[in-house]
């Protein structure tokens, strides 16, 4: 069975890994660089790239971002890949944007078989497109457990030179608008008034224009300049060391299609904090706190304080949250995949 993996223009092959995993020696990847489809010219350009390139198998589009690719190549034994909507979060893009992400969402019925990361972009699919219910899968991404897993480290005080004394709060993520930066700051500030000796670690990208600046600002206006490092971005195989040196992992976004970061977390042994929106409780289980207002910075606060101060409460979330860990594997995430392969290659 051949697989024509169409993944977005990018540096580097996957989110996580997960395109990575379903290549095989039946699997023809196809991948333009980045700056090859900018601007409209340029995506008419990617469109006959991608047409050039395409076998006679399944056809697998690994991210909704492409679902316009639909509308301009065979539709026959093809798939999606969803990693969910935030119709909400949209409000932040252009018009144009939101123009070409529409017309992804209506070519995104036109594939056979569309493949939903959670049970929450699943819901979303069903409530902005026209694809039925019986032609979605769901199959949620997993984690490579030889990675991530619990070590002893102090690779965060080592590097960053924070005194022993310091509890460290971690967060890893971009700073684009739904991953709420703004609130962990103020909650962070609300913190450290109460806790004086605590550090907040920030890991990533920006990911947003402008935000870094916005970002920047209100630490100088909360005098936390000292108090909180940008440690920049990290490959996956690397981001185990920041996790399992770190005493509680914040992450309280309002808008995730499955939200990854949390899962890595719980797999190191990290407490997380989280919220109660989107996919975020699907992916946590009862492993974590989860916030119902992602905008109360008290709430959250009083959340880091809680597990930085609770040994028992904290001892009691890792244990929980190894156990969550383990229910997402990529050996359950390939097999679901393609299970789904075998199916549209068979369909009529």
């Amino acid at each position: 069975m051949d697989v024509d993996l169409i993944i977005p223009p990018r540096k580097g092959l996957a989110k996580g890994e997960y395109e990575s995993l379903l290549i095989s020696e039946e699997t023809n990847v196809i991948q333009a660089e980045p700056k090859q489809v900018s601007g409209l010219i340029s995506k008419l350009d990617y469109i006959r790239f991608v047409r050039s390139k395409l076998g006679s198998g399944v056809k697998h589009i690994t991210d909704d971002g492409l679902g316009y690719l639909l509308y301009f190549i065979p539709t026959e034994k093809s798939i999606v890949t969803c990693h969910g909507i935030n119709i909400p979060y949209l409000d932040y893009f252009s018009a144009r944007t939101k123009l070409i992400y529409g017309f992804c969402l209506k070519c995104m019925s036109r594939a056979t078989r569309v493949h939903a990361v959670s049970n929450w972009a699943k819901r979303d699919i069903l409530t902005y497109t026209k694809v039925p219910a019986d032609r979605i899968d769901v199959v949620r991404f997993g984690l490579n457990s030889k990675i991530f897993r619990p070590r002893n480290g102090s690779y965060i005080r080592d590097t960053f030179g924070i005194p022993e004394k310091n509890k460290i709060v971690l967060y890893v993520g971009s700073e684009q608008p739904r991953k709420n930066v703004p609130t962990l700051i103020e909650a962070f500030y609300r913190l450290k008034k109460k806790m004086p000796n605590v550090t907040l670690v920030k890991v990533g990208t920006d990911g947003w224009p402008g935000m870094r600046e916005r970002v920047l600002k209100q630490i100088e206006s909360l005098g936390l300049q000292k108090d909180v490092i940008f440690a920049g971005w990290y490959p996956n195989n690397e981001l185990p060391k920041l996790y399992n040196s770190a005493d509680v992992f914040v992450f309280p976004s309002y808008s995730e299609g499955f939200g990854v970061p949390p899962l890595e977390a719980l797999a190191c042994g990290l407490p997380v904090i989280t919220t109660d929106k989107t996919s975020l409780p699907e992916i946590v289980g009862d492993a974590a706190i989860k916030l119902s207002d992602p905008f109360d910075s008290k709430l959250l606060a009083d959340a880091m304080e809680k597990v930085l101060t609770n040994n028992g409460l904290k001892q009691d979330m890792i244990k929980k949250g190894l156990k969550q860990a383990k229910e997402f594997t990529w050996e359950k995430y390939t097999k679901g995949v393609y299970k789904i392969y075998e199916e549209v290659w068979n369909s009529k």
